[in-house]
């Protein structure tokens, strides 16, 4: 199906946190220059950052030249996108020099009766219903997400709307960055890659793909803005080794979405409504699935005329009869809970048997999990939660968990939390062991 044409204007954030921070800014303040203040207070608290992960540190009250103006560009993203979704309601000063118009800026904002109700969510429910709140507003204005459902599941239906986008640096390939200095090294990376490339097709799409002609074609852009020489047996500058990586991965990237998948819009567009996607549990999309090296999106929810399936729950009802259904199994059903600990407890040992340790990575252990039941990382952590601790009260006759916390992203230098991990009983836990019960 077509999406609505705007679909590719999508603004360049990707934490639908941005709409509360706003509307709660414009709940404080009606002038541009306090919204602002407040907007910036907000978003360090919230560690928001335009990385599609949240910050693990929060930045220095006093921010320098570049940073501020970052803040201003999202802030102006998200101001004209609460817009469209008739959440807030603003004025604007437009600064002429004649008949040219030099800026604009935005005076007198106001929350609009839907923005007070989003907030009033919030405050009660909860960012996942507010999420949601805010989802129906993005789908009447772009129909984005109906159009990544029916994207994905027309592009593998074999397996169910699976789909990859790799990424393979020299060192996956067992290639060390010390060891590829001329053009014929670079191209040396580019054969394996190649092949790897066919592999993955092959092996998670179904089909059958000759990559030469596009390899040809990708190093043909490279030696024709001189990042790498003509001559193979030359040097290229080592200064420009991460700019070529980068490129050939952005290459193959849109390779990927443009050739295999037919996406009409850009590789920005795709990575926004995907992760969008994914706060509300439509799609999941994940970098870090064990033993891929790339990206892995698949589909949790369903486009259907029917009445609701079991287990899935009704979100959005469109114009043509098509409903949109969240997988959501039911909790309070024993034999989704039983389901769940067989699958838990069989991936375990799978996992177990790769790494050979006895506690292995929790976070690994839910993408594996997550994919085999079509279950969001939200509904995850419910139901391990909820089988931890019938494992305590005795109730869980099976196995037996043990959950620790390894060391946290809090402990470490990173700057985004790129895997959040699960708090159970007010602890955060990323490393887990599973036993029979004798």
């Amino acid at each position: 199906m077509k999406a609505n044409t705007k679909l590719g204007a999508v603004k360049k954030f990707y934490l639908l946190d941005y709409f509360y921070v706003l509307l709660a800014s414009i709940k404080m303040y009606s002038i541009e220059s306090e919204v602002f203040e407040e907007f910036k207070k907000l978003k360090q608290e919230f560690n928001l950052g335009e990385s599609k992960y949240k910050k693990i540190q929060t930045e220095s009250e006093k921010l320098s030249e570049p940073q501020l103006k970052r803040y201003k560009y999202t802030f102006y993203q998200v101001v004209a996108e609460a817009i469209e979704y008739k959440l807030i309601k603003v004025s604007e000063i437009k600064i002429y020099s004649g008949d040219e118009l030099i800026y604009f800026r935005y005076n007198d904002f106001e929350l609009t009766k839907d923005g007070i109700t989003a907030i009033e969510i919030y405050n009660s429910k909860g960012s996942y219903e507010f999420n949601r709140f805010i989802f129906n507003r993005m789908e009447d204005t772009y129909g984005a997400f109906r159009y990544f459902l029916d994207f994905c599941y027309s592009n593998n239906k074999s397996k169910n709307g699976l789909l990859i986008l790799p990424i393979y640096s020299p060192l996956k390939l067992n290639i060390n960055k010390k060891d590829i200095v001329t053009t014929i090294d670079l191209l040396r990376y580019l054969d394996f890659l190649q092949e790897q490339l066919e592999d993955d097709i092959k092996q998670y799409l179904g089909h059958n793909i000759d990559l030469e002609k596009y390899k040809h074609e990708l190093i043909e852009s490279l030696a024709s803005i001189s990042l790498i020489p003509r001559d193979v047996n030359k040097k290229y500058k080592s200064s420009d080794y991460n700019k070529i990586i980068s490129r050939i991965r952005r290459y193959w990237l849109n390779f990927f979405l443009k050739k295999i998948y037919k996406f009409e819009y850009s590789l920005t567009s795709f990575e926004t409504w995907v992760y969008r996607a994914k706060q509300i549990g439509i799609i999941h999309a994940t970098e870090f699935f064990p033993g891929f090296s790339g990206k892995i999106i698949y589909p949790i929810s369903i486009l259907s005329r029917s009445k609701s399936p079991n287990d899935f729950v009704n979100i959005m009802n469109y114009e043509d009869d098509d409903n949109l259904y969240l997988h959501h199994p039911n909790i309070d059903k024993r034999n989704n809970v039983e389901d769940f600990v067989d699958v838990l407890h069989e991936t375990y040992l799978e996992q177990r048997n790769r790494v050979k340790s006895y506690f292995i990575n929790l976070l690994d252990l839910r993408e594996v999990v997550c994919y085999k039941q079509r279950i969001s990382e939200r509904i995850f952590d419910e139901y391990l939660t909820k089988v931890y601790q019938l494992d305590l009260d005795g109730q869980l006759r099976s196995i037996s968990i043990s959950l620790e916390g390894d060391k946290l992203p809090k402990e470490t230098d990173a700057m985004y939390l790129k895997r959040v991990p699960i708090r159970i009983q007010n602890k955060e836990k990323n490393i887990i062991a599973i036993d029979f019960r004798r």
